[in-house]
């Protein structure tokens, strides 16, 4: 496989900043990125000399006929802008008075066709030529390769805002033009004060032999790395190619080309590449003295994926973080065991993690956090996907205590033993993404519990949902445990307006869902289940033995007081085990009634549970594949059940929690 690299974005151009090939852009010595050098004298009355070296007129007499739209102002006319002259009888280049703006142009036809790579304007003298208020301000450079009167114009340069002309100061100005025009026109369509006419002594064009680098494309491979550079301007002395690995060490380098002219390309081969790599590519021309780099960004050499199997005893923090991840889609498989974190994991866009037994319990991936607090895993990236692990022991004082999602797909996993500390912590599972979704996984004891939790706000302590979706998941065994009392010090809490909400989920808003869960022993002060915020949707969700409004004071007991859904967004086809249905679209029962063992573990639908195809099928559920938490077909006959578990084919049936 191989991958092609092409980029016209020049960098560190020689003296006069930054360059483009698709754009004309100029600078200067002095003024940098758009601007000019000024000058104040010449060697010679129509030629500019900078830093010592002389940049010859091209607009010299018999070179080319000059025309404008401006008629004869006395014995002054727009002509005089080519006529090498601004002794003291002040012959300048002056239209007449009331020449409507913008509209006034000046050509010069060259005898053959020219480039001009720079351009510069003297201003008017002293006295009635004084340039101030007559000097341009905007004005275009254009160029025409046809004849006759209706020509096509391509914008060479454009200037605005150009002010503070002395009298007979001359500011050169560069451009990136390596085509040989027969005509130029310089329009100007702005004054410094003045709208009656433009005022200047001189416009001369030049041909500026600079260093400058044009096309260059580098295409990738195991083999090697084929770079292409090709001169825009002058003459390199050599022309190297340069590929430094994204995970560091010194570049590999190759010299492309010796002596290679203006529009001449140089072609060469970088070899001792790595196999399965990404590179960051550059061009750097030189002519002795001056320097030019062509910045080319990421060449991959192989597969695009990458596969890497890693143990506990690996370095599997590193091969789960490599920086390759940024360029490839990288899936790393974890053998069995244990695999401690010393500080959050953060895994790269395009990463993959999966344990490679299948089985969650084989492969353990926690926060080794002592009394440090911190989160165990987060993803961002839509293209990432973590499968078949635990995740286990984080702790957050705010977005998500094991894991934090803002892209991508977690399933198969089992989360448990977080802990949500200090003021808004969310939830064990904290998405925010649009893409974001948590599929086949039980979340198991998540608990939040601040020093002071007479103040602590805390929200879904099992999944929180900004943006996102969780479907076909268990969570059970998450609390927030509220005191009556100071832990830390006894005292009655100054604050007692405590929010614990949402033992269970908690759906923040418009683009939050969960579809297809169950929800058992959680409790909250507010929604002991599953709090349904506005524009958010709970649908075919069961809800049971789920506490709210109870007290925790250490060493007492809970006061049980049944609310497992609060609602100001949609509840569509969902179960509790309140005395009351939620709405028409809902179901009610108990715990014995809707599962086949709860004490066991088996939240599968009891054989007369009112949980059995109950549920109204997502959209996209009908095809094939789509299946429950414990891997039954999802949709059977145009009907499902509501919760995480479809019905058993055969009473009895153990169902291992994945």
């Amino acid at each position: 496989m191989s991958h092609v690299v092409k980029c016209f974005r020049m960098m560190r151009p020689a003296v006069w900043g930054v360059v483009s090939c698709s754009r004309l852009i100029a600078g200067s010595v002095s003024a940098g990125l758009l601007g000019a050098v000024c000058l104040f004298g010449s060697a010679a009355l129509a030629d500019v000399t900078i830093g010592g070296k002389t940049y010859v007129d091209l607009t010299t007499d018999g070179a080319g006929t000059a025309s404008s739209d401006a008629g004869v102002y006395y014995s002054y006319t727009m002509l005089g802008a080519f006529d090498n002259s601004w002794d003291s009888t002040q012959k300048r280049a002056l239209c007449p008075y009331n020449t409507t703006y913008p509209g006034m142009y000046v050509d010069y036809a060259f005898n053959m066709p020219t480039v001009v790579n720079a351009y510069s304007i003297r201003a008017a003298g002293v006295g009635s030529g004084a340039p101030t208020p007559r000097g341009p301000k905007d004005w275009t450079l254009e160029g025409s390769d046809d004849e006759g009167a209706n020509k096509t114009w391509t914008v060479l340069d454009t200037r605005t805002g150009v002010t503070g002309w002395s009298a007979a100061e001359v500011r050169l100005y560069k451009i990136v033009n390596t085509h040989a025009y027969k005509n130029y026109r310089f329009s100007c369509t702005e004054l410094n004060g003045r709208t009656d006419c433009i005022e200047f002594h001189e416009l001369e064009y030049y041909y500026v032999e600079e260093l400058n680098l044009g096309d260059c494309t580098a295409t990738g491979s195991s083999a090697g790395i084929d770079v292409s550079a090709t001169m825009a301007m002058a003459t390199a002395s050599s022309i190297t190619a340069y590929a430094q690995n994204i995970n560091g060490g010194d570049p590999l380098s190759k010299v492309i080309g010796t002596n290679v002219a203006a529009h001449e390309t140089a072609t060469g081969t970088i070899s001792d590449v790595t196999a399965d790599n990404a590179y960051t590519v550059y061009v750097v021309a030189t002519d002795g003295e001056t320097t030019q780099t062509n910045q080319l960004g990421a060449v991959y050499t192989g597969n695009l994926v990458l596969e890497r199997t890693v143990g506990p005893t690996d370095d599997y923090v590193g091969e789960m973080t490599n920086s390759l991840w940024n360029y490839f889609n990288g899936k790393i498989v974890l053998s069995k065991g244990e695999y401690p974190l010393s500080k959050e994991l953060v895994l790269p866009a395009k990463v993959s993690v999966v344990g490679q037994t299948g089985k969650p319990e084989d492969v353990v991936l926690y926060a080794d956090r002592s009394n440090k607090q911190y989160r165990t895993l987060s993803l961002s990236g839509d293209e990432s996907f973590v499968a078949n692990v635990v995740i286990s022991n984080g702790c957050s004082s705010s977005e998500g205590a094991n894991l934090a999602m803002t892209g991508g797909t977690v399933s198969n996993c089992v989360l448990k033993a977080a802990s949500l500390s200090g003021n808004n912590g969310r939830g064990s599972v904290y998405l925010n993404g649009t893409n974001a979704l948590l599929t086949h996984c039980v979340i198991d004891g998540a608990q939040a519990l601040g020093a002071d939790s007479g103040w602590m706000n805390e929200y879904g302590v099992g999944v929180f949902v900004e943006k996102g979706r969780v479907e076909n998941t268990l969570v059970k065994n998450a609390h927030t445990l509220s005191t009556r009392k100071n832990i830390s010090s006894g005292a009655d809490p100054k604050n007692t307006t405590a929010k614990k909400s949402a033992g269970g989920i908690y759906l923040a808003g418009n683009v939050a869902s969960a579809v297809n869960c169950t929800v058992v022993d959680c409790s909250a002060s507010v929604a002991g289940g599953i709090w349904v915020k506005s524009g958010a949707v709970a649908r075919n969700c069961v809800v049971a033995n789920c506490q709210t409004g109870g007290v925790w004071e250490v060493g007492g007991e809970f006061v049980f007081a049944h609310s497992a859904i609060v609602s100001e967004g949609t509840v569509d086809h969902c179960a509790t085990d309140d005395e009351a249905k939620f709405n028409d679209t809902c179901v009610i029962g108990t715990v014995a009634t809707f599962f086949m063992d709860s004490g066991a573990g088996d939240y599968t639908p009891a054989s007369e549970s009112p949980l059995i195809k109950a549920g109204v099928v997502p959209d996209g559920w009908n095809a094939d594949g789509f299946t429950d938490l414990a891997g039954r077909p999802r949709v059977t006959n145009g009907r499902i059940c509501i919760g995480a578990y479809e019905c058993a084919k055969v009473r009895g049936l153990v169902i291992i929690i994945r």
